[in-house]
């Protein structure tokens, strides 16, 4: 899914939006995320980057602080892959 920054911001910032609307928006946009995520596809905003979400199946691993097995249960991890266009800005 790719989001269209530009009428995103224009749409929120525009001022014809009520403090609910503005609410409502933010809300919806949140709701559509999280339903990507939960069918582990990627979210990506142009000129920001993309939220990745990957499946992790269930597995033992050791705690480091008290080195007792845990068995951790599968679960839906997200990662954040900046744009090409976000890290030329950032490192100038």
């Amino acid at each position: 899914m790719t989001i269209d920054t530009v009428r995103l911001l224009e749409t929120i910032s525009s001022g014809t939006l009520s403090a609910d609307q503005r609410a409502d928006t933010y809300k919806t946009l949140t709701q559509c995320m999280l339903d990507c995520f939960r069918n582990e596809d990627s979210v990506a905003i142009p000129g920001f980057g993309a939220f990745v979400a990957e499946k992790v199946a269930e597995h033992v691993d050791t705690d480091p602080d008290t080195g007792k097995r845990m068995l951790y249960p599968p679960c839906v991890r997200l990662s954040y892959q900046p744009s090409v266009l976000l890290r030329k800005k950032i490192t100038g």
